[in-house]
């Protein structure tokens, strides 16, 4: 089911205040968020009426924990394709979706090919990457996100144990070229790429059936999750650069992705460091 409210500081917060609440497997939604959060405490622009701010909730899940991540992220990208069929999309690891062609994949013919980069997105210009005067990467940018999600864990208040997830997803649906500008990074919205408008709940709707139909894949099978998700990790077999958590740069090429979530990095002398979580850029 889906729940709506008008305004909310961050449906996510919202969530996890309210969770026993609400029923599993609910879709909460909102009009605006007055204190929208990403990854890293990252704030995320929330204009009333204009894109999707959502979050699945759900309770104790019958599959890693960490696969919520994976259901939201493949049912977005579903529902993105359904309502932009032209448009090249892919996941971007941790957990972005991003549009543009895949750097050093150009005219392999994958559907997905896009462009990619950091915690920001480009519609195919040339990477830049911005460095300090040390060399370390300061900021990331030239590809274009369309979405991201944000994965929190709840805890029952008796045993403090995991109890259930609030997958939040947040779609840039009807963002004009200037609100886009105000998020102070390269972002995309499916108006500003196609010209075509989409109403958040007719979005919210479709999401919800997404939803529930990759959860019941990871019920079944948790392994065909994960290989979904890998599958639609588009920068797999590239040469990135990665800003782990603390500010250090590693570069490598995408050996592939663990059953943790984990990023498998091949070093240029042939080791391999996994990396839980950070920034990624093709290398420059």
């Amino acid at each position: 089911m889906i729940e709506h409210i008008d305004i909310i500081d961050s449906t996510n917060a919202l969530a996890l205040r309210r969770f026993a609440e609400f029923a599993d497997g609910t879709l909460l939604t909102a009009d605006a968020q007055t204190a929208g959060i990403g990854r890293r405490g990252r704030s995320w622009l929330s204009p009333r009426g204009v894109n999707l701010y959502a979050t699945y909730i759900l309770k104790r899940p019958a599959f890693p924990v960490g696969d919520a991540m994976l259901i939201g992220g493949l049912a977005a990208l579903d529902v993105l394709r359904q309502f932009a069929p032209d448009m090249e999309l892919w996941l971007k690891w941790p957990n972005d979706i991003c549009r543009g062609p895949v750097p050093g994949k150009e005219g392999t013919g994958h559907r997905n090919e896009v462009v990619a980069r950091g915690d920001e997105q480009s519609g195919g210009a040339a990477p830049e990457i911005v460095r300090d005067f040390h060399g370390r990467i300061r900021e990331l940018r030239g590809f274009r996100k369309i979405a991201g999600l944000l994965a929190q864990t709840h805890s029952g208040e008796a045993s403090n144990a995991i109890d259930g997830v609030a997958v939040g997803i947040g779609v840039n649906l009807n963002m004009t070229s200037g609100q886009l500008a105000e998020i102070g990074r390269p972002a995309a919205s499916v108006f500003s790429e196609t010209g075509r408008k989409v109403e958040p709940a007719e979005f919210a709707e479709f999401l919800l059936e997404r939803l529930s139909y990759h959860r019941k894949t990871a019920e079944s099978d948790s392994d065909a999750i994960f290989a979904a998700w890998v599958a639609e990790n588009a920068l797999i077999g590239t040469t990135v650069e990665v800003v782990s958590e603390n500010g250090e740069s590693v570069a490598g090429k995408v050996a592939g992705l663990r059953r943790d979530g984990a990023l498998i990095l091949k070093k240029p002398d042939g080791s391999e460091r996994a990396i839980i979580a950070g920034d990624i850029a093709p290398a420059s």
